[in-house]
């Protein structure tokens, strides 16, 4: 769920003059990530998270905006490896700028646009309990829509999914004995925000 504020009404008003949105968001984030590697014993379950960020927007009529914000997210996916009795998590905390077209209509919006990540470490502990790197869940460049409706003026609710054009390369070891597995990932995100807009 995600939170906004902002200056002036959400609702889109006639207005000659450009106008600007601010608000805060906050909300509830789910991975859905598919790892493959060969040899891979390893079992991958996605757990919810949550989200956090501030919500801008330049609107340059009643229909159209640009919408920077700039989003903390953190997620958790657990691993489990019957076969080598290992088990642990990938805990990820990941800054991102998603720069965002809106068409508004009535107290209605859908956004789309490039999501630039500035902060990505995804680790998790081995057999002996140190942090090691898991390799980027998000690539440099990827992308996100969303749908959303702005309630009494200022409350926000926005869905959103957020994914890449491409996999990325992961390495996973559960210790120096262990050879260790090549992975390819793909990950995709659900977002669901609130936001209050002042």
């Amino acid at each position: 769920m995600s939170l906004a504020l902002s200056g002036r009404e959400c609702v889109a008003q006639s207005a000659p003059r450009l106008r600007m949105e601010w608000g805060l968001t906050a909300g509830v984030s789910y991975p859905f990530a598919k790892f493959e590697g060969e040899g891979l014993t390893a079992r991958f379950s996605p757990k919810l998270g949550y989200s956090a960020g501030l919500h801008m927007a330049l609107k340059f009529s009643d229909t159209f905006a640009i919408q920077p914000e700039i989003v903390y997210t953190y997620s958790k996916i657990d691993i489990r490896d019957k076969e080598q009795d290992f088990s642990s998590a990938i805990k990820s905390n990941t800054i991102q700028v998603p720069l965002l077209f809106s068409l508004r209509f009535s107290k209605f919006r859908v956004n789309a646009g490039p999501v630039i990540t500035l902060m990505d470490n995804p680790t998790y502990a081995d057999r002996r309990g140190e942090k090691t790197l898991f390799g980027r869940l998000h690539p440099t460049v990827s992308y996100a829509v969303s749908v959303g409706v702005c309630l009494f003026d200022h409350l926000l609710i926005d869905a959103r999914f957020m994914s890449r054009f491409n996999s990325l390369e992961n390495y996973l070891s559960y210790d120096a004995a262990h050879e260790g597995t090549d992975l390819t990932t793909k990950a995709h995100y659900v977002q669901l925000r609130l936001g209050y807009l002042f």
